[in-house]
């Protein structure tokens, strides 16, 4: 079944048609002509936040979602992998850049062990009786949760039972608008009003 990007109606809203619907699907197994049947197409907006070092390397900071069928927003924030103290001088100033201008989490922040990484996402993101669509804000964004899950998952991927779809196009202005409005909560832990995640999905899921 084809996937659906959120239309913008007239009045700059997200149709929300798309998110109420619980659609029957099936796909076919290699071995056998009986269909499998995944009961409902999930929907569900995610944003991530971290910050970029040696090697192109992306450390996950904080990690939002907004499932649109089970009416739920959650939001993590993971301690780092390593002190602060271990990185380079030239990531040391990239991190800094991104805490002073972009999202405001310091590098030591957090209150979810690093290594609970795959569970979290597991359990949010794999269910074995839906199709679920995943919408995001980024293309890099987009590649580092596609490679992320394909370390445990890449079946789930290649069937099209995890579809990850970038609607920044459509919602850039958007967020762009709202990212000031205080109506909004945000994770605890942000110094910058700007570019919390867990504000992000919320705004999503509003509009």
């Amino acid at each position: 079944m084809k996937s659906e990007i959120p239309q913008i109606d007239a009045s700059g809203q997200i149709k929300r048609s798309i998110m109420s619907k619980k659609l029957r699907s099936s796909t076919y197994t290699s071995d056998t002509s009986k269909p499998i049947i995944y009961s409902i197409e999930k929907v569900v907006f995610v944003d991530l936040q971290g910050f970029k070092i040696q090697n192109n390397l992306f450390v996950l900071k904080e990690f939002a979602i907004c499932d649109m069928t089970d009416n739920l927003v959650a939001n993590y924030v993971f301690l780092p992998p390593f002190h602060e103290d271990q990185l380079s001088r030239k990531d040391e100033i990239g991190v800094r850049w991104l805490t002073d201008n972009h999202h405001g989490l310091e590098w030591n922040d957090g209150f979810v062990n690093y290594n609970l990484r795959y569970e979290i996402f597991e359990q949010h993101l794999i269910c074995s009786s839906s199709i679920l669509n995943i919408y995001m804000k980024g293309t890099e964004k987009i590649q580092w949760l596609y490679e992320f899950l394909s370390e445990k998952h890449s079946r789930l991927l290649l069937e099209k039972r995890i579809k990850i779809l970038n609607i920044e196009d459509e919602i850039q202005y958007l967020i762009s608008t709202e990212l000031d409005n205080n109506e909004y909560s945000k994770c605890f832990l942000h110094r910058n009003k700007k570019f919390c995640a867990l504000k992000i999905v919320q705004i999503l899921k509003r509009n």
